[in-house]
């Protein structure tokens, strides 16, 4: 049990990574760790994206950074603190040499006309899949690895 709490209570975020790459056996490991998190109903509504490659980080940091930079431009954040931001987190996704994106899919979830139950539903998948996420991240600290949680409307 010290184990197990030690391990929550060492865990931080790391922003700043070696360009070392990832063995294949390790992000292997990582998703099977993250997939023996619980779920709603044992659904398991989680995918996982893994990406190596600069083009495609560049890609999503650019959507990301363009999506940020219009939520902070409509909260009337001045432009230099907004490129700030967006250059911030640009680097912080096209320098780690691994990304694994977890997405939500509610393909397998339940399914109901009542829309409080639907939303009810919905709530218990992104907490599942919130689940597969920490999961991950304690394995990545386990294993050695920096991790950071990173998230976009």
């Amino acid at each position: 049990m010290t184990d197990l709490l030690s391990l929550l209570a060492d865990r931080r975020s790391i922003r700043r990574y070696t360009p070392d790459p990832i063995p294949d056996e390790i992000i292997e490991a990582l998703l099977t760790a993250a997939s023996w998190a619980p779920s709603a109903h044992n659904r398991q509504p989680w995918r996982f994206a893994v990406i190596r490659h600069m083009e495609a980080k560049q890609r999503l940091a650019a959507a990301m950074g363009q999506r940020l930079r219009d939520d902070l431009r409509s909260d009337n954040v001045p432009a230099d603190i907004i490129e700030k931001d967006v250059n911030r987190s640009y680097q912080r996704i096209t320098n780690a040499p691994l990304l694994i994106i977890l997405c939500l899919t509610m393909q397998d979830m339940d399914s109901y006309p009542d829309p409080v139950r639907q939303q009810h539903e919905w709530t218990m998948a992104v907490q599942s899949t919130a689940m597969a996420g920490q999961n991950l991240q304690l394995a990545a600290h386990t294993l050695g690895l920096g991790a950071c949680w990173m998230c976009a409307p």
